[in-house]
């Protein structure tokens, strides 16, 4: 299927090039994914909570183009008396996560605020959704792997054996993506992390 290689090739290239361009394609070809499923196969990736805020944060992006200069892209760092199982941080200040909720359709909004902030991490003015890209990638190769959908591309034979589900229970592998210690820590280092890298984006 044409749109699961075209989703699964976004997730592995931008893991690889790691850029707000990668980013954005990742979010289109989930959509597009999406659209596929529906018309071919009557099912939904809807069903997970992680789609609401990509589908919010994609929507505002093709009409707010400078959304970009407010996503941070980031190695998490290291931090001694503090453990996630995060390797890469995606932040995006508050501030903008509420113009993308205000921008949600009426008729959506109040369940689709719930969903965002039942799924995203925020520290302080900052809010952290690296988890939730590794997590739609997982559920949605898991939920394909139960229908017997599968793609034919290098990418997803690549992301196939990184995200599998665990051998023992069948569930798909998935990032908590919270950070374990001092809460006061986390949040200023995190806070640090966005400031200075996204003052220095071009």
């Amino acid at each position: 299927m044409k749109a699961v290689d075209s989703f699964f090739g976004a997730y592995v290239n931008y893991w690889t090039q790691y850029d707000h361009q990668s980013l954005l394609h990742v979010l289109d070809s989930l959509i597009f994914l999406d659209e596929e499923l529906q018309e071919k196969h009557d099912i939904t990736l809807q069903i997970f909570p992680e789609y609401v805020p990509l589908d919010a944060i994609r929507n505002y992006w093709h009409n707010h183009e400078d959304i970009q200069h407010h996503f941070v892209l980031a190695r998490v760092p290291e931090m001694p008396g503090v453990q996630t199982d995060l390797p890469f941080l995606c932040l995006i200040d508050d501030d903008t996560l509420e113009k993308i909720i205000e921008a949600i359709d009426e008729n959506y909004r109040e369940d689709d605020e719930l969903t965002i902030y039942e799924t995203v991490h925020r520290y302080g003015n900052v809010v952290n959704i690296g988890h939730i890209i590794f997590n739609i990638a997982s559920h949605v190769m898991n939920k394909l792997f139960q229908l017997g959908i599968e793609g034919t591309s290098k990418e997803y034979e690549i992301a196939r054996e990184s995200i599998m589900c665990y051998p023992d229970t069948r569930t798909p592998i998935t990032f908590s993506g919270w950070f374990e210690g001092d809460p006061g820590l986390v949040c200023s280092v995190i806070t640090r992390i966005y400031e200075e890298t996204r003052d220095k984006q071009p």
